[in-house]
């Protein structure tokens, strides 16, 4: 699906219905990452926000809602270490999510601060599954430091300052293959140990512990953790009423 639409993604959950599927494992998984310049989607969010978090939103609710997802099914969210590093360009605060605002945009805030909060949702949402006795479990997953296509829109320049590329070009020792990339990804989803595991954050095949603020000099892959925000519910409370207003013009919800 187009996940810049909320329309396309909407019609995922209805070819769903009409096609009476059910799934046992749902896998969030598509994302942008700092792009350069501000751009809105035709519902009128910035792009980042929209794709990385919105959309996610309106498509789990959308499944949940409609039964699509198996009595004991497994939703994993694919969120990133950038969360944690959204304490170097402001921190978290719900009044400074980018819905909307070509002035204030800045490409790392909006990138940061999608996938802490669709960490958060992750976690908000595995919670409230659990106090209605669900065996849906959620959980969201940093699949390590990996050079894709998802880097399209970051200069060549920008890449070695931030110590991801080396001056010859090549990808930093400690970076994953695409494979080991998706290995947190694929234990959250079939492990025998995730089994009844929800609300979590994971890192390198494991339940992350929360982590430390990584010192503004540190590389980027030296982050480990989850940052307390992502799991205060309080604030995972208050993220969620406000995106029910954000979506309330677009007929669908993200509370539970």
């Amino acid at each position: 699906a187009d996940l810049t639409s909320l329309g396309k993604v909407k019609a995922v959950v209805e070819r769903a219905v009409s096609e009476d599927t059910v799934f046992d494992l749902v896998i969030n998984n598509a994302g942008v990452m700092a792009l350069a310049e501000y751009s809105e989607t035709g519902d009128g969010f910035e792009t980042q926000i929209h794709v990385d978090y919105v959309a996610p939103v309106v498509l789990l609710r959308g499944l949940l809602d409609n039964g699509r997802v198996a009595p004991a099914g497994k939703i994993v969210v694919v969120s990133s270490i950038a969360h944690l590093h959204l304490a170097r360009v402001g921190g978290y605060a719900a009044d400074r999510i980018n819905w909307g605002n070509k002035e204030a945009y800045n490409k790392w805030q909006s990138y940061c601060m999608a996938k802490g909060i669709v960490s958060m949702y992750a976690a908000y949402l595995g919670r409230r599954l659990a106090q209605e006795g669900s065996g849906i479990t959620v959980n969201s997953v940093h699949p390590g430091a990996i050079m894709t296509n998802l880097q399209f829109d970051l200069p060549l320049e920008e890449l070695i300052q931030f110590g991801w590329l080396g001056p010859d070009g090549e990808p930093h020792p400690r970076f994953k293959t695409v494979e080991q990339g998706a290995a947190t990804t694929v234990y959250a989803a079939v492990h025998e140990e995730m089994e009844g595991v929800t609300g979590c954050y994971l890192e390198n095949c494991r339940v992350s512990p929360k982590g430390k603020t990584p010192a503004p000099d540190a590389p980027a892959y030296l982050a480990f953790g989850v940052s307390d925000y992502v799991l205060d519910e309080a604030l995972q409370d208050e993220l969620v009423r406000i995106t029910d207003e954000k979506l309330a013009p677009h007929g669908v919800r993200a509370s539970m």
